[in-house]
């Protein structure tokens, strides 16, 4: 009878996703997301303060952080 040979399993770990959140408001908004805290992943939130409530103001101004940002984000 054939015995196999002991050997270890390939070591691994998971890694955490990492979520950046980009919000309107500075306190409500931010406090909100924030309060979610999971151990499977890590959250970011981003307020974006635009006075005037311009919506395309809003994206322009996400677009642009999110094409200089150093770390990246998994979503």
């Amino acid at each position: 009878m054939a015995t196999k040979p002991f050997s270890r399993r390939k070591p691994f770990r998971n890694l955490k996703e990492s979520f950046l959140i980009i919000c309107e408001g500075k306190n409500t908004e931010r406090f909100y997301f924030e309060s979610f805290k999971l151990a499977t992943a890590t959250i970011k939130v981003l307020p974006i303060s635009d006075k005037g409530g311009n919506a395309l103001l809003f994206v322009e101004k996400s677009l642009q952080y999110i094409e200089n940002l150093q770390k990246k984000y998994d979503n």
